[in-house]
């Protein structure tokens, strides 16, 4: 559409061309106005030796829309306080990114490859309500995420090819 492939992931392109996946759309959370890519948080809790699975979900919160909310399985034996974990990501993160509340869990549920399925998790969390800050159906957000032809900052390593069909061919 309008010359874009529409896959549902998040990213940005550097000034070579290259395109750089952040995260999928539907896993973004926006708090008070800010955007929190999940995936960012998650690989830093990921890194506590005690971490076993990680997921980082939007959950409602009345003042901010939607606050960063973690869900953690502990390997067995090891333990971890919500307090080490926040410290952990405020050294690392802006504030508004660092979990406001954490949930600590036995079992995570998984796909049948393996894969969280934070759908599941954030389910419980907004059931009732008739609007989905983090969920569903999005209209077109790469201008309020910074995702263009224009934009070409890049923190990231590895690149990809570039996903506007318009783009000269490498």
């Amino acid at each position: 559409r309008g010359g874009w492939l529409h896959t549902g992931d998040a990213g940005f392109m550097d000034d070579r061309g290259f395109v750089y996946v952040v995260d999928r759309i539907k896993d973004i959370i926006i708090t008070g106005g800010e955007n929190v890519f999940s995936t960012e948080v998650e690989n830093i809790l990921t890194r506590h030796p005690a971490v076993q699975f990680c997921a980082v979900i939007g959950v409602p919160d009345e003042e901010w829309g939607e606050r960063v909310h973690a869900v953690l399985v502990l390997h067995a034996g090891h333990e971890a306080t919500e307090e080490d974990l926040r410290q952990m990501c405020r050294a690392e993160i802006a504030h508004y990114k660092v979990p406001r509340s954490i949930e600590f869990r036995s079992e995570m549920p998984l796909s049948p490859a393996g894969k969280i399925l934070k759908r599941e998790l954030r389910d419980s969390y907004w059931q009732g309500r008739s609007r989905r800050v983090g969920g569903g159906k999005w209209p077109d957000i790469r201008h309020l995420i910074g995702i263009s032809r224009r934009s070409r900052s890049s923190s990231a390593t590895a690149p990809a090819r570039s996903w506007n069909r318009n783009s000269p061919r490498r």
